[in-house]
């Protein structure tokens, strides 16, 4: 029997303030297509469906056509991520009259979804919702007192309740065991890891799980069932954890002396569109299991219908340079490097790339104030003129009504008008310091 792991879809999410449906759009024909030509019988999907926990009136429609279209060819297990509401999610089940399992409530953890295939293969899932510790502390704790305020221990805690459902419900010889969790999941406590391993596998578009004392959870906790590495006779680890949270699809690396002769893998799917510009190196996928072969899997690219790019060069380069054509449609993030001299260099761009989502300066080259050619400054600086961080500069100030007014008018120009010339840019400029000043003196 095939499986489909996936994860973070953030139905609703912008980029910039740029919707990301059409990519998400490009996704679910992407897997339907894979479900089809792989005769995949089951989906999973861990966490994070929408993007927040009261989703627009087009995230719910956008997530009705693909639960229909999904359900319509295989089974699709579902559990809420950090993003999600659970309660909310758990709406659709009344809906859906196809076959969807969800996990949703606290209680469901406990009770596993067991689904035989066509060709007789057997599968039992455990479904993990993202599990707060504030929330969970009390309801796992065996006794009066809370649990640690840590997702190291909920999540210890609420794997041990699933191996005492098993006890009562044993699993049938021959099943792939599978779970699905929400979580930062690490190979090895943080005092054994780098900090920049810990850096290099997260993405700028995933929200901090940093709740109590322990944001992360170690990869024994799910090969041992939360047991702290001691194993349990009779209960083999999962075959297979389905994870959700991280955007980058990735291994978690189980310590040898962890796993021994025993198998299981540890994956994150990432998410199946491009949810930052930090994650333009990492290609989009979803993992493609096997029951016949527990131990491998294979990733199925999902790719992308948005062209997207960092461009960081000097001024020049940047208005001028011909390998930059290519760009002019995708959406960018772009960082000028070295002094600025052009006053206008900023809708001079946004003639040339019609999508610039983000723009900065480098500190060197951001300065405030009026007059050109003072002596000792650098190129472009003004008298008075006094360097500050481009963060401040550029991106923390948003800009004023007039300003964006201005960036309006030349965005309009532009299009409709080509080129626009220096002389064109000081008249927009005029036109729009006398519209604004005689605004506010009606005031």
């Amino acid at each position: 029997m095939k499986i489909i792991h996936t994860s973070d879809l953030h139905l609703g999410r912008n980029l910039y303030s740029r919707s990301l449906e059409h990519m998400q759009e490009h996704f679910l024909r992407t897997l339907v297509s894979y479900v089809e030509a792989y005769d995949v019988e089951m989906v999973l999907i861990s966490g994070d469906f929408f993007d927040v926990a009261q989703p627009s009136l087009n995230a719910i429609a956008q997530a009705q056509r693909l639960l229909a279209q999904l359900t319509e060819r295989c089974q699709v297990v579902l559990t809420p991520g950090n993003h999600d509401s659970a309660e909310r999610l758990g709406l659709f089940s009344a809906f859906v009259k196809r076959p969807l399992q969800m996990f949703m409530h606290k209680e469901d953890f406990t009770t596993p979804f067991d689904y035989t295939g066509r060709d007789g293969a057997k599968v039992r899932v455990w479904g993990m919702p993202f599990m707060s510790p504030d929330e969970w502390r009390y309801f796992l704790s065996d006794d009066e007192a809370p649990l640690p305020r840590s997702h190291q221990a909920i999540v210890a805690a609420a794997l041990r309740k699933m191996v005492a459902a098993q006890k009562e419900n044993p699993l049938p010889e021959g099943t792939m065991q599978i779970v699905m969790a929400h979580a930062f999941v690490v190979g090895k406590a943080q005092s054994e890891e780098t900090a920049a391993d810990l850096v290099s596998c997260q993405s700028d578009s995933e929200r901090s799980l940093f709740i109590g004392t322990l944001p992360y959870v170690t990869a024994d906790t799910f090969v041992n069932w939360g047991q702290g590495g001691d194993g349990l006779v009779g209960c083999p680890p999962p075959d297979y954890v389905a994870l959700g949270h991280l955007h980058k699809a990735q291994e978690v690396q189980i310590p040898p002396e962890v796993l021994g002769e025993r198998t299981c893998r540890i994956r994150y799917s990432g998410s199946p569109v491009t949810l930052s510009f930090s994650e333009l190196s990492v290609e989009k996928s979803v993992v493609l299991l096997d029951t016949d072969k527990p131990g491998e899997v294979e990733l199925l690219p999902v790719g992308s219908v948005q062209p997207m790019a960092r461009l960081s060069d000097t001024e020049q380069a940047l208005v001028e340079d011909p390998a930059y054509d290519d760009y002019q449609e995708a959406w960018l993030e772009i960082r000028v490097k070295g002094p600025v001299t052009d006053q206008y260099l900023r809708s001079k761009l946004q003639q040339r790339f019609k999508n610039i989502l983000h723009y900065e300066q480098d500190s060197s080259s951001v300065v405030v104030g009026a007059a050109e050619g003072e002596p000792g400054t650098n190129p472009g600086t003004v008298t008075g003129a006094r360097e500050v961080d481009y963060l401040t500069a550029v991106t923390a100030s948003p800009l004023s009504p007039q300003e964006r007014f201005e960036e309006e008018l030349v965005r309009f120009f532009a299009e409709s008008l080509g080129e626009i010339a220096d002389e064109e840019l000081d008249l927009i400029k005029q036109v729009s310091e006398q519209m604004f000043t005689e605004s506010e003196e009606q005031r």
